[in-house]
């Protein structure tokens, strides 16, 4: 599959190599558009990057699975993100930057957790402090949302799920923390064996931490 004469153009022009262009096309068989992210004052902008449409999170995961290992030693990276395509509905897409960032997809979408007073860099900081005892991968980023996939959880599980709650407390309430006993009972028993010391309070951290276990995967969003 070849590029377009405009997706080659973009491709020059964001410094991209175009053979990796037609990487991210042959996978993907998208067209191929310029990626937007925001300034400082959040007005849209274009930056250096591409960005290929996606029907949800479960086909970004598939193109990501794809071409991550194939880019990052090509020095690029893939992210699930989203863009707004008009002012009431919003379109899931993957981002591909040329870096060896993982933190870069945060600054472009100013990623924040404003209704709780936490900054992008506050993100990226204590992101960048969970790394030195577990190994993640941002898969994804946007405007009030990030997702981490774990080659390595930490030692203390249990600890990191208060901290994760900590900084994301949506995680929680608005996550795992809804499932109700009556219906996810061995969820609850194996929590509760996962994570004996945690009382009966946090039982949202416990389902939490029984998550990360499972799944070695965690979304944080601030509503």
């Amino acid at each position: 599959m070849k590029l377009s004469e405009d997706e080659y153009q973009l491709s020059l022009r964001i410094g991209f190599d175009p053979e990796v262009s037609r990487l991210i096309k042959v996978v993907t068989g998208c067209p191929l558009m310029r990626l937007l992210g925001y300034t400082e004052d959040f007005q849209t902008q274009e930056v250096d990057g591409l960005s290929v449409f996606v029907k949800d999170g479960d086909q970004a995961e598939m193109v990501i699975i794809k071409l991550l290992p194939k880019l990052i030693p090509l020095g690029y990276r893939a992210f699930w993100s989203e863009r707004e395509s008009n002012r009431l509905a919003k379109q899931y897409e993957v981002a591909f930057l040329k870096t060896t960032s993982q933190y870069e997809i945060l600054h472009i979408k100013k990623t924040d957790g404003a209704n709780y007073d936490i900054s992008t860099e506050d993100i990226i900081a204590k992101l960048k402090d969970w790394e030195r005892f577990c190994q993640f991968t941002v898969v994804g980023a946007a405007g009030d949302w990030v997702a981490l996939q774990f080659q390595q959880l930490p030692e203390n599980l249990c600890q990191f799920a208060e901290a994760i709650y900590d900084l994301c407390p949506d995680s929680v309430e608005q996550g795992v923390g809804l499932r109700r006993e009556a219906r996810y009972p061995e969820l609850y028993k194996a929590a509760r064996e996962l994570c004996p010391d945690l009382p009966e309070a946090k039982m949202g951290i416990n389902l939490l931490a029984n998550e990360l276990y499972t799944s070695k995967y965690v979304f944080l969003w601030w509503d």
